[in-house]
């Protein structure tokens, strides 16, 4: 065997083992969290939801959201707090990622992305693969986004350029790298599909909002005030803020109903300690 061959089948294996090693780390090879690390997680997500800071999160996500913000970053191996300040969010259940960390978990495998066309009209990107050379490339315009109901949200006419880059590099990445990102999405994909109240509309229920809360403290995940409007929601199927809202405009309907409601979990209390 030459040199050049020995050289050759050597680089190959190096290459080969690599790629075993990121597979080895892939998301989805690892497992929940157990005993004392699964409790440090709770403890810490419970304490960070009791911030005021993070209470957007929470609002929008629900009381497990900043849970779900930990497990993604540990499932992708980010840093807890560069993913809980702005890396992922946590909107209807879904985790979100920014375009910048979706970006830097891309290319800290040592991939390339690189953008060919950047402009308030169109974005072209071009993916390529360090472990096996695989090119992509992925073009994503403003018709595109028209067509799609997109260009409703505000955003899109105030940073064009970016919310056309945050797409075309969420299908780059789902195509070409869905081991560096799991199966999360990229931000602006769950808030694109949720239509947009009227700033008149959203002022009002926002000051009703913020009485019903302080009335009823519903800051405290754990109150029976918090627990009903829970329960309330999920049955619905809609968000947290839209059930307070609703419940705001009906203050004494929902003051009688929560006393029901309490009254029945006390008596599902004591038939259970029976």
């Amino acid at each position: 065997m030459s040199v050049a061959t020995h050289t050759e089948n050597d680089s190959k294996e190096n290459k080969h083992r690599e790629v075993e090693t990121i597979n080895r780390n892939l998301a989805l090879s690892k497992q929940l969290p157990m005993g004392e690390e699964a409790d440090n997680i709770i403890k810490w997500s419970n304490l960070m939801s009791d911030t005021k800071f993070y209470q957007t999160m929470v609002t929008a996500g629900g009381k497990n959201a900043i849970l779900a913000i930990f497990l993604t970053a540990r499932s992708l191996d980010i840093d807890p707090m560069l993913a809980i300040n702005g890396g992922i969010s946590c909107v209807q259940g879904r985790t979100m990622l920014s375009s910048a960390l979706m970006n830097m978990l891309i290319r800290r495998q040592g991939h390339s992305i690189k953008k060919k066309i950047g402009t308030d009209r169109i974005c072209h990107l071009i993916g390529r693969r360090r472990d096996n050379g695989d090119e992509m490339e992925s073009v994503f315009t403003i018709e595109m986004a028209e067509r799609a109901n997109l260009t409703k949200n505000p955003v899109y006419k105030s940073y064009p350029e970016r919310m056309l880059f945050n797409r075309a590099l969420s299908n780059l990445a789902k195509d070409l790298f869905p081991d560096c990102i799991g199966n999360s999405l990229c931000e602006g994909e769950i808030d694109d599909t949720i239509d947009i109240p009227a700033p008149v509309e959203e002022a009002q229920l926002s000051k009703e909002s913020m009485l019903f809360i302080d009335k009823y403290n519903l800051l405290d995940l754990e109150s029976d005030a918090s627990v009903f409007i829970n329960s309330i929601s999920v049955n619905l199927g809609q968000p947290r803020q839209k059930t307070i809202s609703q419940a705001a405009k009906e203050p004494d309907k929902f003051e009688k109903n929560l006393a029901r409601f309490i009254e029945k979990v006390g008596a599902n209390k004591t038939a259970a300690a029976k």
